[in-house]
Protein backbone atom coordinates (compact mmCIF):
# COMPACT_ATOMS: atom_id res chain seq x y z
CA UNK A 1 0.00 0.00 0.00
CA UNK A 2 2.88 2.54 0.96
CA UNK A 3 4.09 1.58 -3.02
CA UNK A 4 0.83 1.94 -3.98
CA UNK A 5 0.71 5.76 -2.44
CA UNK A 6 4.77 6.35 -3.55
CA UNK A 7 3.54 5.30 -6.81
CA UNK A 8 0.34 7.81 -7.06
CA UNK A 9 2.69 10.59 -5.19
CA UNK A 10 5.09 9.78 -8.12
CA UNK A 11 2.31 9.89 -10.96
CA UNK A 12 0.74 13.01 -9.09
CA UNK A 13 4.48 14.85 -9.06
CA UNK A 14 4.97 13.78 -12.34
CA UNK A 15 1.96 15.38 -13.74
CA UNK A 16 1.96 18.34 -11.77
CA UNK A 17 6.03 18.90 -13.20
CA UNK A 18 4.59 18.06 -16.40
CA UNK A 19 1.79 20.78 -15.72
CA UNK A 20 4.15 23.30 -15.10
CA UNK A 21 6.54 22.66 -18.13
CA UNK A 22 2.91 23.14 -20.49
CA UNK A 23 2.57 27.07 -18.69
CA UNK A 24 6.46 27.93 -18.86
CA UNK A 25 5.94 26.65 -22.75
CA UNK A 26 2.94 27.74 -23.30
CA UNK A 27 3.96 31.21 -22.52
CA UNK A 28 6.48 31.37 -25.93
CA UNK A 29 4.81 34.70 -26.50
CA UNK A 30 6.49 36.15 -23.67
CA UNK A 31 10.06 35.43 -24.90
CA UNK A 32 12.18 37.75 -26.14
CA UNK A 33 12.60 36.04 -29.34
CA UNK A 34 9.13 36.54 -29.93
CA UNK A 35 9.06 40.40 -29.88
CA UNK A 36 12.28 40.58 -31.48
CA UNK A 37 10.35 38.71 -34.22
CA UNK A 38 7.57 40.93 -33.78
CA UNK A 39 9.31 43.92 -34.33
CA UNK A 40 10.98 43.19 -37.24
CA UNK A 41 7.70 41.93 -38.97
CA UNK A 42 6.29 45.61 -38.13
CA UNK A 43 9.51 46.86 -39.72
CA UNK A 44 9.14 45.12 -42.57
CA UNK A 45 6.06 45.38 -43.35
CA UNK A 46 6.53 49.22 -42.64
CA UNK A 47 8.98 49.53 -45.08
CA UNK A 48 7.13 47.46 -47.69
CA UNK A 49 4.22 49.87 -47.13
CA UNK A 50 6.59 53.29 -47.23
CA UNK A 51 7.95 52.07 -50.58
CA UNK A 52 4.73 51.43 -51.91
CA UNK A 53 3.23 54.56 -51.15
CA UNK A 54 6.53 56.05 -52.68
CA UNK A 55 6.53 54.08 -55.59
CA UNK A 56 2.60 54.78 -56.29
CA UNK A 57 3.88 58.48 -55.57
CA UNK A 58 6.44 58.70 -58.35
CA UNK A 59 4.57 56.79 -60.57
CA UNK A 60 1.28 59.46 -60.64
CA UNK A 61 4.66 61.95 -60.56
CA UNK A 62 5.43 60.39 -63.96
CA UNK A 63 2.22 60.00 -65.02
CA UNK A 64 1.29 63.99 -64.09
CA UNK A 65 4.74 64.84 -65.92
CA UNK A 66 4.23 62.74 -68.87
CA UNK A 67 0.40 65.02 -69.27
CA UNK A 68 2.29 68.04 -68.77
CA UNK A 69 4.46 67.46 -71.46
CA UNK A 70 2.16 66.12 -74.15
CA UNK A 71 -0.16 69.45 -73.13
CA UNK A 72 2.88 71.30 -73.37
CA UNK A 73 4.34 69.80 -76.74
CA UNK A 74 0.34 70.33 -78.46
CA UNK A 75 0.43 73.96 -76.97
CA UNK A 76 3.96 74.55 -79.07
CA UNK A 77 2.16 73.13 -81.90
CA UNK A 78 -0.65 74.99 -81.94
CA UNK A 79 1.98 78.18 -81.54
CA UNK A 80 3.58 77.13 -84.54
CA UNK A 81 0.73 76.71 -86.50
CA UNK A 82 -0.44 79.75 -85.97
CA UNK A 83 2.61 81.56 -86.25
CA UNK A 84 3.06 79.15 -89.91
CA UNK A 85 -0.86 80.86 -90.68
CA UNK A 86 0.43 84.20 -89.75
CA UNK A 87 3.61 83.72 -91.83
CA UNK A 88 1.33 82.38 -94.83
CA UNK A 89 -1.04 85.62 -94.69
CA UNK A 90 1.98 87.86 -94.72
CA UNK A 91 3.26 86.04 -97.57
CA UNK A 92 0.33 86.50 -99.18
CA UNK A 93 -0.56 89.75 -98.82
CA UNK A 94 3.47 91.44 -99.89
CA UNK A 95 3.53 88.41 -102.64
CA UNK A 96 0.25 89.32 -103.88
CA UNK A 97 -1.69 92.59 -102.67
CA UNK A 98 1.18 94.35 -101.89
CA UNK A 99 3.01 93.83 -105.21
CA UNK A 100 0.28 94.39 -107.23
CA UNK A 101 -0.51 98.21 -104.97
CA UNK A 102 2.64 98.87 -106.17
CA UNK A 103 2.16 98.17 -109.90
CA UNK A 104 -0.91 100.84 -110.06
CA UNK A 105 0.72 103.08 -107.94
CA UNK A 106 3.56 102.92 -110.85
CA UNK A 107 1.07 103.43 -113.21
CA UNK A 108 -0.77 106.41 -112.08
CA UNK A 109 2.78 107.76 -111.06
CA UNK A 110 3.50 107.51 -115.01
CA UNK A 111 0.08 109.33 -115.98
CA UNK A 112 0.38 111.77 -113.73
CA UNK A 113 4.04 112.86 -115.07
CA UNK A 114 2.91 112.13 -118.81
CA UNK A 115 -0.33 114.22 -117.54
CA UNK A 116 -2.02 111.51 -119.41
CA UNK A 117 -4.57 110.31 -116.76
CA UNK A 118 -7.29 110.02 -118.97
CA UNK A 119 -6.00 108.45 -121.51
CA UNK A 120 -7.99 105.58 -121.82
CA UNK A 121 -5.95 102.05 -122.30
CA UNK A 122 -4.21 103.03 -119.45
CA UNK A 123 -7.28 103.91 -117.49
CA UNK A 124 -8.46 100.19 -118.23
CA UNK A 125 -4.81 98.88 -117.14
CA UNK A 126 -5.47 100.55 -113.87
CA UNK A 127 -8.72 99.71 -113.58
CA UNK A 128 -7.92 95.82 -114.03
CA UNK A 129 -5.37 95.85 -111.75
CA UNK A 130 -7.14 97.68 -109.12
CA UNK A 131 -9.91 94.20 -109.60
CA UNK A 132 -7.47 92.01 -109.50
CA UNK A 133 -6.50 93.12 -106.18
CA UNK A 134 -9.94 93.26 -104.81
CA UNK A 135 -10.52 89.61 -105.86
CA UNK A 136 -7.33 88.56 -104.10
CA UNK A 137 -8.43 90.97 -100.89
CA UNK A 138 -11.45 88.97 -101.18
CA UNK A 139 -9.86 85.73 -101.68
CA UNK A 140 -7.61 86.07 -98.05
CA UNK A 141 -10.41 87.16 -96.26
CA UNK A 142 -12.49 83.97 -97.80
CA UNK A 143 -9.60 81.60 -96.80
CA UNK A 144 -9.38 83.28 -92.98
CA UNK A 145 -13.45 83.26 -92.39
CA UNK A 146 -15.50 80.88 -94.67
CA UNK A 147 -18.57 82.51 -95.17
CA UNK A 148 -20.19 79.22 -96.22
CA UNK A 149 -18.55 77.02 -93.43
CA UNK A 150 -19.87 79.58 -90.32
CA UNK A 151 -23.32 79.46 -91.88
CA UNK A 152 -24.08 76.26 -93.42
CA UNK A 153 -21.52 73.31 -91.67
CA UNK A 154 -18.55 71.42 -92.95
CA UNK A 155 -20.55 70.19 -95.84
CA UNK A 156 -21.19 73.27 -97.76
CA UNK A 157 -17.89 74.63 -96.46
CA UNK A 158 -15.57 72.20 -98.19
CA UNK A 159 -17.73 72.10 -101.31
CA UNK A 160 -17.23 75.30 -101.91
CA UNK A 161 -13.56 75.75 -101.17
CA UNK A 162 -13.15 72.17 -103.39
CA UNK A 163 -15.30 74.17 -106.16
CA UNK A 164 -13.18 77.12 -105.51
CA UNK A 165 -9.79 74.98 -106.43
CA UNK A 166 -11.18 73.31 -108.95
CA UNK A 167 -11.86 76.50 -110.82
CA UNK A 168 -8.00 77.15 -110.78
CA UNK A 169 -7.60 74.22 -112.97
CA UNK A 170 -4.63 73.35 -111.74
CA UNK A 171 -6.62 70.31 -109.95
CA UNK A 172 -9.04 68.11 -110.73
CA UNK A 173 -10.94 67.20 -107.08
CA UNK A 174 -13.23 64.48 -106.56
CA UNK A 175 -14.99 65.25 -103.54
CA UNK A 176 -17.57 63.08 -101.94
CA UNK A 177 -19.71 63.63 -98.72
CA UNK A 178 -21.81 61.33 -97.09
CA UNK A 179 -23.78 61.54 -93.37
CA UNK A 180 -26.15 64.70 -92.22
CA UNK A 181 -25.21 64.40 -88.43
CA UNK A 182 -24.84 68.31 -87.06
CA UNK A 183 -21.23 68.49 -86.28
CA UNK A 184 -19.84 71.17 -83.74
CA UNK A 185 -18.50 74.79 -85.26
CA UNK A 186 -15.08 74.03 -83.96
CA UNK A 187 -14.81 70.35 -84.93
CA UNK A 188 -16.02 71.73 -88.49
CA UNK A 189 -13.57 74.61 -88.76
CA UNK A 190 -10.61 72.29 -87.32
CA UNK A 191 -11.48 69.44 -90.51
CA UNK A 192 -11.59 72.36 -93.20
CA UNK A 193 -8.16 74.09 -92.18
CA UNK A 194 -6.99 70.04 -92.60
CA UNK A 195 -8.61 70.05 -96.02
CA UNK A 196 -7.05 73.61 -97.41
CA UNK A 197 -3.98 72.43 -95.73
CA UNK A 198 -4.14 69.52 -97.36
CA UNK A 199 -4.62 70.76 -100.85
CA UNK A 200 -2.23 73.55 -100.38
CA UNK A 201 0.26 71.10 -100.01
CA UNK A 202 -0.78 69.09 -103.18
CA UNK A 203 -1.05 72.20 -105.24
CA UNK A 204 2.54 73.46 -104.06
CA UNK A 205 4.94 70.41 -103.74
CA UNK A 206 2.90 67.20 -105.06
CA UNK A 207 3.40 67.79 -108.15
CA UNK A 208 -0.65 66.40 -108.74
CA UNK A 209 -3.35 66.29 -111.17
CA UNK A 210 -6.06 64.76 -109.35
CA UNK A 211 -7.00 64.26 -105.56
CA UNK A 212 -9.61 62.09 -104.04
CA UNK A 213 -11.18 63.66 -100.83
CA UNK A 214 -14.46 61.60 -99.23
CA UNK A 215 -16.03 62.76 -95.62
CA UNK A 216 -18.53 59.86 -93.91
CA UNK A 217 -20.02 61.42 -91.13
CA UNK A 218 -21.72 59.05 -88.31
CA UNK A 219 -23.09 59.19 -85.32
CA UNK A 220 -19.91 58.96 -83.24
CA UNK A 221 -17.56 59.54 -85.58
CA UNK A 222 -16.10 61.30 -88.26
CA UNK A 223 -13.96 59.48 -91.31
CA UNK A 224 -12.07 61.45 -94.27
CA UNK A 225 -9.84 60.02 -96.63
CA UNK A 226 -7.69 62.43 -99.00
CA UNK A 227 -5.33 60.88 -101.62
CA UNK A 228 -3.51 62.98 -104.59
CA UNK A 229 -1.60 60.93 -107.47
CA UNK A 230 1.73 63.35 -106.97
CA UNK A 231 5.16 62.96 -106.14
CA UNK A 232 5.10 62.13 -102.42
CA UNK A 233 6.40 62.83 -99.65
CA UNK A 234 9.87 62.60 -98.55
CA UNK A 235 11.23 62.13 -95.10
CA UNK A 236 12.97 65.84 -94.95
CA UNK A 237 9.80 67.40 -96.19
CA UNK A 238 7.32 66.96 -93.83
CA UNK A 239 8.23 69.94 -91.84
CA UNK A 240 8.15 71.82 -94.45
CA UNK A 241 4.82 70.61 -95.22
CA UNK A 242 2.67 71.80 -92.58
CA UNK A 243 1.93 67.95 -91.38
CA UNK A 244 2.81 69.57 -87.94
CA UNK A 245 -0.33 72.10 -87.90
CA UNK A 246 -2.54 69.22 -88.94
CA UNK A 247 -1.15 66.64 -86.22
CA UNK A 248 -1.64 69.30 -83.82
CA UNK A 249 -5.69 70.09 -85.05
CA UNK A 250 -6.09 65.95 -85.20
CA UNK A 251 -4.95 65.68 -81.46
CA UNK A 252 -6.59 68.57 -80.24
CA UNK A 253 -10.30 66.75 -81.35
CA UNK A 254 -8.65 63.22 -80.15
CA UNK A 255 -8.45 62.07 -83.42
CA UNK A 256 -5.93 59.60 -85.43
CA UNK A 257 -3.89 60.07 -88.43
CA UNK A 258 -3.04 57.64 -90.55
CA UNK A 259 -0.56 58.68 -93.70
CA UNK A 260 1.03 56.60 -96.71
CA UNK A 261 3.30 58.20 -99.39
CA UNK A 262 5.52 56.64 -101.83
CA UNK A 263 5.98 57.81 -105.56
CA UNK A 264 2.69 57.35 -107.06
CA UNK A 265 0.89 59.27 -104.28
CA UNK A 266 0.09 60.19 -100.64
CA UNK A 267 -2.68 58.71 -98.78
CA UNK A 268 -4.28 60.02 -95.71
CA UNK A 269 -6.86 59.17 -93.34
CA UNK A 270 -8.34 60.68 -90.65
CA UNK A 271 -10.75 59.69 -87.30
CA UNK A 272 -12.46 62.28 -85.37
CA UNK A 273 -14.32 61.40 -82.45
CA UNK A 274 -17.77 63.40 -82.57
CA UNK A 275 -19.62 64.45 -79.49
CA UNK A 276 -22.98 65.03 -78.65
CA UNK A 277 -22.51 68.11 -76.91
Amino acid sequence: MQATLQDAGSASGSSVSDLADLVLRSGWFNSPFFYAGLVISLGAFTIMLFYNRTANIRRRQDYLELINLQQQQLIDAQIEAQEAERKRIAKDLHDGVGTALTGVKLMISDCLAEGNLQQPARAREVNDQLTEIITEIKQIIYDLNPPALERYGLKAGVKNLVERTNQMNILKIDYHFYGNRETTNKTAVAIYRIVQELLNNTIKHAGATQVRLQINQFDTELNMMYEDNGIGIHAGDRQGLGLGSIESRVRSMNGRMRLETNDQGTFYNFDIPLTHG
